[in-house]
């Protein structure tokens, strides 16, 4: 019984410190993206960047491909993590408190308007990142629809399909509007954003801001 709990803990622990390693690579390589570009960046720089050996960067990631479809898959969990987040019966004043804190206290480098633009351009270039964007946008997308549905549920309103997706347009153009603010104003006024947010969320909520 020792001996197998003991398998047991060193696997568990081989596991913990594989996804340690493999997180503090993706970090790096976000990093790197951001300072160099997606192009000049090399797996030897990302790796001198994450502390670790070439060849063990390589062990988890095969190539830079590898890199920005891990980023994707991370955002995107991210993502649905702070959409689960919000109550979709809280009140609107609620909703933009909750939203504000969200994104002043998110990780800069992991949203960076520049980081967006990198994986952006990777994915003109290559199929299989732009497949995987593409999967990811329109997941996050009928993620945030079914938030709106339950939403208007609550409220006692009914929406059309095409109602819906309008208003989900506008909310992710408010939030990427928002993403190329914070990099060229990092310091922004929270409590502004809150301000901006309760006159035009309303729109996207359908709520009257009480």
């Amino acid at each position: 019984m020792t001996s197998t709990t003991n398998r047991r803990s060193s696997k568990t622990n081989a596991e913990e410190h594989g996804a340690a390693q493999r997180t503090r690579i993706l970090a790096a390589a976000r990093q790197r993206f951001i300072e160099q570009g997606f192009h000049a960046a090399t797996m030897e720089s990302i790796a001198q960047q994450a502390g670790v050996s070439t060849g063990l960067s390589y062990r988890y990631f095969q190539n830079k491909r590898a890199l920005v479809l891990a980023m994707i898959e991370q955002n995107l969990e991210e993502d649905r993590r702070n959409l689960q987040s919000l109550s979709p019966t809280a009140s609107l004043a609620g909703f933009v408190d909750d939203l504000a804190m969200m994104f002043s206290q998110r990780d800069a480098d992991a949203r960076s308007a520049v980081l967006f633009s990198e994986i952006t351009a990777a994915a003109t270039r290559d199929p299989e990142i732009g497949k995987a964007l593409e999967h990811a946008e329109a997941v996050a997308r009928e993620d945030f629809i079914h938030w709106l549905k339950e939403r208007d549920a609550a409220m006692g309103i009914t929406s059309t399909i095409e109602e819906l997706r309008v208003r989900e347009l506008a909310m992710r153009c408010i939030f990427f509007g928002l993403i190329v603010r914070s990099t060229r104003e990092p310091d922004q006024d929270v409590e502004q954003l809150k301000v901006m947010l309760r006159r035009v969320l309303p729109l996207v909520m359908h709520d009257d801001g009480t």
